[in-house]
């Protein structure tokens, strides 16, 4: 809403409607890629600094729980050398970061329906909300939804977490030092 209110209304740097925008410049002849970026530069920004904070805040647990695990502060009692302990510290940190970051992109992909239908973009999270809709039944309303959209929709999201989950499974094996794969 800060956004909305600074960029848009306030200072009227960037359009709010993505589409209408596009096809204005297009009807124009001044379509280019400068035009797109204006035309997503809102809700970039929008979906950035909405989850900047959790991401910042989640990553930081993660180094900080490592770094009180058990094998750290042992390293710590024998010893060594800082460096090689903060080493140790990421490469064990990083199956989770990774792990935690591309769930996190899901969860932002997933999130996007909301900026996608204030901003009028035609996507995946568009196809989700227009797939449920309110109709006008007699002196009332009635609830009707396209469950073909929204069965493609979910599939496909399904289908991306499946890959995540498989990908980071594997990388997890091979790059946790803990877990006796070839990352050792």
């Amino acid at each position: 809403m800060v956004f909305l209110f600074l960029f848009y209304w306030k200072l009227s740097l960037f359009p709010l409607d993505f589409e209408d925008t596009i096809n204005w410049a297009e009807m124009h002849g001044t379509l280019s890629t400068g035009t797109y970026l204006r035309a997503l530069a809102l809700p970039v920004l929008t979906l950035v600094f909405s989850s900047l904070w959790e991401y910042a805040f989640n990553v930081r647990n993660i180094v900080v729980n490592e770094r009180s695990s058990d094998h750290v502060l042992y390293d710590v009692a024998r010893g060594l050398p800082e460096g090689k302990i903060m080493l140790k510290l990421l490469k064990t940190a990083l199956p989770a970061f990774l792990t935690f970051t591309t769930y996190n992109f899901l969860e932002i992909l997933t999130g996007m329906m909301l900026i996608e239908v204030i901003f009028n973009i035609h996507d995946l999270g568009y196809l989700m909300a227009i797939s449920f809709g309110l109709t006008r039944v007699g002196d009332g309303f009635g609830f009707t939804y396209a469950p073909e959209l929204l069965f493609f929709a979910t599939a496909v999201m399904m289908l991306f977490y499946f890959v995540n989950a498989v990908v980071m499974e594997g990388l997890y094996l091979h790059l946790d030092p803990r877990s006796g794969g070839e990352g050792e």
